[in-house]
């Protein structure tokens, strides 16, 4: 490989200054030390022009990606605008859905008071073993009776069977017209705790009056007896459509 003209000139013009200060000192350079000379004069040079190439590779490189860094940077830019967009139009959906969410709730809730309040005159007794040919509105006065409560024969509207339970009970449902005489029957069924002993029944079984409640306020009922059994309470029951304890 040939040596470049810059190298070579290079090194002559060393050479030649090394030259002119040892014949001013009466010295002569020899071959070998004339080679040596060149060699570090071509290093010497051969460095500088790598330098100046590096830096020149350097900054053709830099000028030809800066149009694709300056796109890169519009790109990051637009995804970054958007994503925050994204996110602003998420939070407003989540929002919206939880205040959709509430009112859903809320509608759900007014269904179920508008269904109790129809459900606000009838009771439901339970444990009164069936007879054939059975008089369900004698049926009812004659419980009512034993509880000590004075019912004229309009109040009670209405009087019949509901379908077998899966424990077998075949309960009664009845209307009473009259809300204060639906709230004392309530309260002395609780009191007296009669048994089905007075229809020819079980001793055993209990008889219970209970009011008819949505299948919502079964299941909270249901819940509410559950835990508050479990931590001693003995009694749990419905009044004036409100949960009550002892």
């Amino acid at each position: 490989m040939e040596d470049s003209p810059e190298l070579i000139t290079g090194a002559k013009r060393v050479a030649y200054r090394h030259q002119t200060g040892t014949k001013n000192n009466s010295n002569t350079m020899n071959q070998s030390e004339l080679e040596g000379l060149i060699r570090r004069v071509m290093r010497e040079e051969l460095g500088t022009m790598i330098t100046q190439i590096k830096g020149e590779i350097r900054q053709e490189t830099l000028d030809s990606v800066q149009p694709q860094l300056q796109e890169l940077n519009k790109e990051y830019d637009t995804l970054k605008r958007l994503t925050n967009d994204l996110i602003r139009r998420t939070n407003q959906l989540e929002a919206d859905k939880c205040q959709m969410q509430k009112e859903i709730d809320q509608l759900k809730q007014d269904r179920n008071d508008d269904q109790q309040y129809a459900r606000k005159q009838f009771l439901i007794i339970s444990g009164v073993p069936p007879r054939a040919n059975e008089d369900t509105y004698a049926v009812v006065q004659q419980v009512i009776g034993k509880l000590g409560v004075q019912v004229r024969e309009w109040e009670v509207s209405a009087a019949h069977r509901l379908p077998k339970r899966p424990n077998g009970d075949e309960p009664i449902i009845l209307k009473i017209h009259n809300l204060r005489t639906k709230e004392l029957i309530l309260k002395k069924s609780r009191e007296l705790k009669l048994t089905a002993d007075i229809f020819g029944g079980n001793k055993e079984t209990k008889l219970f009056i209970d009011m008819q409640l949505t299948q919502n306020n079964k299941m909270l009922l249901r819940m509410a007896r559950e835990k508050l059994f479990n931590i001693g309470y003995r009694f749990v029951w419905v009044r004036s459509d409100k949960h009550s304890k002892k």
